[in-house]
């Protein structure tokens, strides 16, 4: 049996002293872990209770039951993953039991690979050990430097057992492998937050108190004054003087932002270092909210009040521009925008902003870099939301959470208009668009209308969905019109392969007589092709007037016999009602001329056949025999010549298999016969044939594809699949994967 992780930590080289920490810390983080998963459920239900769809809330109550039964395991490996830091903090050259996210791992080349996943799990892990790094600055440096004091070398936070960073991974690594959605880890990462990482003062405080005792660094101050809570908008905030006071705990909501801003930060740091500029910490940002290498001198900050008066100022001046629909909108350098318009006072121009401020501005101007170059927004769309930085930036600067919520007003406002205008293509297309005249207003009316009020967004929201839903339901009733004609167009070109197919079969090598053989492709096909499209190949009716035709070849043909002739007699009555019914049915009105000639045919054709077997009767018979109907032999169709005609290029298999991944109400950027591109929307793919037909924004038919020639336009970048995911979302994937870039290889921010 092999050795458990904790009988091998056990007889890692830990100082004796060490060890009493990690035993006292140990218990007291199962307790709060205990916590957490008291909690999991109440969440987890709660998350059920609300959830809009059958399938969120079973995926809630499946996550439950499953996180209850490996609640043990899960505690298990979080204390086994402690209890491996603490060796990790003496094996400086072991590079397996160094705490660092997952992501950490990867090159900057491989960012494209990264999956959204990692990148939130990743995200929410930065935002808490900022969080909790604020939260409990003051322990956390004291057991810091009372570590490297014991362990005589330098302890990096991450390599700290009990810093925020590797308690954060001893927890994602102790879920990682729980069969749940990103959803549920997000939620459980959530609870660890609350009810262990917002937790962890008595733990460095015990940790600490263990230090003194045994004469660890006892002159640093281990008692930390209580925590002030966070001061309303309207109460004034006094810096506190004494050092050994705890800055607030910001938000929970703020988590996001913070983590962002650590990002930030490391890049500016590795750009820093890159270029050999010497960075002097200022408030926790190590560039003092300022492009790295800008010189701070003697210039003044520009103060939270005159930067929002600056950006109101701006913001009317942009709503009196006018609106150029047929260029890309620029992202603003809003930092200069800002510096700009800045005041001059007695100590001259300010020229700086405060170190959050300039954060903020830095991560907003980032994410519209991103979406004013986002390929799957059309450049109109573009023209309209490259009008809203101003006001963008001032919503991120008034709430943080802005970059945290998911749901934000803001962030949904952006997100409603992309998706709303996915499907223009050109401006002179727009200038009769109810859509575009609607979205015009909405951004006109938060550049004229947005000061600090958020109620703004959320109102202009509902009314955005209200009319998008409203054109919604009348572009479906089109598009449902499209669907159903193609479908009938397909199903009747199947129709008449299938028909054409089983006539030739049936009459193939046959003498026909002419009027038969005209009444057979003329109109029996046709009836034939009306009951394969209404009732289908399957049904009793299409079996009769398959029987039906096989009866009248077969009566249409000499007999030899006197009981095929007497079979033929008593036949022919029935037969003429099946073929009379069956042109009312198909209502083929044209069709009765030719059915008397078919049937007075047929009639000429059996006088034949009976004088032919007895011509001794022919006196008997009253009348006189006509001669026998001209027979035709029918052919066999020659197969086409496929060398004379221009066989299409086969496409790849990779770029098959992605236009058979795709599903009606897809969009993408087509090629059109005439050369022009349009953006389209997928709005059904028809069988039998695999056409696939696309219709523009009005649910009118733009287009249709068979499957083979989208899967070569898409290999010959003549079409372009467009990325409807919400266009804020990618922003921030983008930044995110951005700033970890730029600590690999920096570059200016």
């Amino acid at each position: 049996m092999e050795q458990s992780l904790e009988a091998a930590v056990a007889t890692s080289p830990l100082p004796t002293i060490l060890q009493g920490v990690k035993h006292d810390t140990r218990a007291l983080l199962q307790e709060r872990m205990e916590k957490l998963f008291q909690n999991a459920d109440d969440a987890l239900f709660e998350m059920a209770d609300r959830a809009s769809t059958d399938a969120d809330q079973n995926l809630y109550f499946d996550s439950m039951r499953i996180v209850r039964l490996q609640r043990a395991r899960i505690l298990q490996r979080f204390l086994d993953n402690y209890s491996r830091s603490w060796s990790g903090m003496q094996a400086l050259d072991d590079d397996d039991l160094q705490a660092h996210s997952p992501i950490d791992d990867l090159e900057a080349d491989d960012f494209s690979l990264l999956q959204n996943d990692e990148l939130e799990v990743s995200v929410a892990a930065a935002g808490i050990s900022s969080k909790v790094t604020s939260m409990f600055l003051l322990p956390l440096t004291q057991l810091s430097k009372r570590l490297e004091a014991v362990c005589e070398h330098e302890v990096e936070p991450a390599r700290n057992p009990l810093g925020p960073q590797r308690l954060n991974q001893s927890f994602i690594r102790a879920i990682e492998t729980l069969e749940v959605h990103i959803k549920v880890r997000i939620i459980l990462l959530k609870l660890f937050e609350r009810f262990v990482a917002e937790q962890l003062e008595p733990v460095y405080d015990r940790a600490n108190l263990v230090l003194i005792e045994a004469g660890v660094l006892p002159e640093l101050k281990h008692r930390i004054k209580p925590r002030r809570t966070a001061p309303t908008r309207s109460t004034p905030v006094a810096r506190a003087p004494a050092q050994s006071d705890e800055p607030a705990a910001p938000p929970r909501e703020h988590a996001q932002f913070f983590g962002l801003q650590g990002l930030l930060q490391q890049a500016r740091m590795q750009q820093a270092h890159a270029e050999g500029v010497a960075q002097q910490p200022q408030g926790g940002a190590p560039s003092g909210g300022k492009y790295v290498g800008e010189e701070h001198g003697a210039a003044t900050i520009v103060s939270t009040p005159e930067l929002m008066q600056i950006l109101g100022a701006v913001q009317g001046q942009a709503s009196s521009q006018p609106i150029d629909l047929t260029a890309p909108q620029p992202a603003l350098d809003l930092r200069r925008v800002v510096i700009d318009a800045a005041p001059i006072t007695d100590a001259g121009k300010k020229d700086r902003l405060d170190d959050v401020s300039g954060d903020v501005v830095d991560l907003v101007r980032m994410l519209f870099d991103y979406i004013l170059n986002d390929r799957n927004l059309a450049i109109p769309m573009k023209a309209l939301i490259g009008r809203l930085q101003i006001p963008i930036l001032k919503v991120a600067l008034l709430d943080k959470s802005f970059f945290g919520n998911s749901g934000h007003p803001a962030r949904q406002l952006l997100n409603e208009l992309s998706s709303a205008g996915i499907g223009w293509s050109s401006a002179n297309e727009l200038k009769r668009d109810a859509t575009y005249n609607k979205i015009e207003s909405i951004v006109e009316r938060v550049l004229a209308g947005f000061s600090d009020d958020l109620r703004l967004f959320s109102n202009l929201i509902v009314e955005l969905r209200h009319f998008v839903a409203k054109e919604a339901r009348k572009r479906n009733q089109v598009e449902q019109r499209v669907r159903e004609t193609e479908s009938g167009k397909a199903r009747t070109r199947e129709a008449k392969r299938t028909v054409q197919a089983i006539v030739n079969q049936r009459a193939c090598g046959l003498r026909m007589p002419t009027h038969t053989g005209r009444f057979v492709s003329d109109s029996w096909s046709r009836v034939l092709i009306y009951l394969y499209v209404t009732q289908g190949s399957d049904s009793d009716a299409w079996t009769h007037a398959i029987t039906t035709l096989e009866d009248l070849l077969w009566a249409s043909q000499p007999q030899t016999t006197e009981e095929e002739v007497s079979r033929r007699e008593a036949l022919l009555p029935e037969l003429v009602t099946q073929l009379e019914a069956g042109i009312t049915l198909a209502n083929l009105s044209d069709a009765q001329e030719q059915l008397d000639a078919v049937r007075e045919t047929i009639d000429n054709l059996h006088q034949s056949d009976l004088a032919y077997l007895d011509s001794e009767r022919l006196p008997e018979l009253g009348f006189e025999v006509e001669s026998q109907p001209e027979l035709v032999l029918v052919e066999k169709p020659q197969p086409k010549d496929e060398a004379s005609e221009e066989i299409e290029s086969i496409a790849d298999n990779a770029f098959v298999e992605a236009i058979i991944a795709l599903s009606p109400g897809c969009w993408a950027e087509l090629t059109t016969d005439d050369g022009k591109t349009v953006r389209c929307k997928l709005a059904t793919v028809v069988q039998p044939g695999n056409r696939y037909v696309w219709v523009n924004r009005k649910g009118m038919k733009s287009c249709e594809r068979s499957r083979n020639t989208l899967a070569l336009a898409l290999q010959n970048d003549e079409m372009r699949l467009l990325d409807e995911s919400e266009v804020f979302e990618r922003a921030l994937e983008a930044v995110i994967g951005n700033l970890r870039r730029m600590q690999e290889s920096p570059q200016e921010i």
